[in-house]
C-alpha cells in the first residue's frame, strides 16, 4: 500500500514520467535555439565602428564633446560646425561599450542627422550622418524608428543611388533598418532600394561595398 501511494506522489510531479537523458536533450535543444536566435539578431543588424574604435584607452571620452553639445552644432548654420559635430557623434555612436544610442535620441540628434544628408554641398557631412544614423538604427526597435520616423529612408536611398562612400554608407544605414522587421524592410523596399542597390552587387566593386551590399540584400530578401 505504501508503495502504491509512493508511486501516486511520484507521477504527479512535472515531468515525472520523462527520463534524465529526454530532460537533458531538451535543455541543450533549448540552450542551442536561443543561441541560435541571438546569432541571428545579431546579423540582421550591424554597428559601423570607426578606425579609433577599438583604441578607447586611448582615445578618452574627453576628447569629445557632450551629446548636447553635438547636437547644438549639428543644428549650426555654419557647415564646419556641421560636419565635426557629426564626425562627434558617428565617433561616440561607435564605441564598443555602451554606445549613448539612446541619449543621443532623446537630445534630438535624429533629426539634424537626417536633415544633414541633404546637404550635397558637402559629402563629407552626409557620409558622418550617414554612419551616424547607421548606428542609431543598429539599436533597439524603438532606435531604428526613430531613424525611420525622422525620414531618413527616402534620403539614405537616393544617397545610395548614387554610389560612392557615402552611397555604401547608406546601404549599411538601410540594411540596419530593414533588419529591424517585416513592416521596415517593406518600407525600404518600397522607396526602391533594391533597384538603388542592384548596381552595387557587381564582382567589380570594391569587396568592402560589395560585402555591404550582399549584406543589405540578404535583409531586405527576409
Amino acid at each position: 500500500m505504501a508503495d502504491t501511494t509512493r508511486a501516486s506522489r511520484i507521477t504527479s510531479y512535472k515531468n515525472a514520467g520523462q527520463g534524465t537523458t529526454e530532460l537533458r536533450r531538451k535543455r541543450v535543444e533549448l540552450s542551442v535555439a536561443l543561441r541560435k536566435q541571438a546569432r541571428d539578431e545579431q546579423l540582421l543588424k550591424r554597428r559601423a565602428m570607426s578606425p579609433e574604435a577599438g583604441d578607447e584607452e586611448t582615445q578618452p571620452t574627453e576628447e569629445l564633446p557632450s551629446v548636447q553639445e553635438i547636437v547644438q552644432g549639428l543644428k549650426s548654420n555654419d557647415l564646419a560646425t556641421m560636419t565635426s559635430s557629426a564626425r562627434a557623434a558617428r565617433r561616440m555612436l561607435s564605441r564598443e561599450q555602451n554606445p549613448p544610442i539612446s541619449v543621443m535620441v532623446q537630445a534630438g540628434g535624429v533629426a539634424p542627422l537626417v536633415a544633414a544628408l541633404d546637404r550635397d554641398d558637402c559629402a563629407d557631412l552626409q557620409f558622418e550622418a550617414a554612419w551616424a544614423l547607421t548606428n542609431i538604427a543598429s539599436g533597439s526597435h524603438d532606435h531604428t524608428m526613430a531613424v525611420v520616423d525622422g525620414g531618413a529612408i527616402p534620403k539614405l536611398v537616393l544617397l545610395l543611388s548614387r554610389g560612392g562612400a557615402v552611397g555604401e554608407q547608406s546601404a549599411w544605414a538601410l540594411g540596419n533598418i530593414a533588419g529591424d522587421g517585416p513592416e521596415t524592410r517593406d518600407a525600404v523596399l518600397a522607396r526602391g532600394a533594391l533597384p538603388a542597390l542592384l548596381p552595387s552587387l557587381v564582382p567589380a566593386a570594391p569587396r568592402a561595398r560589395l560585402n555591404t551590399a550582399v549584406w543589405t540584400y540578404s535583409n531586405l530578401c527576409r
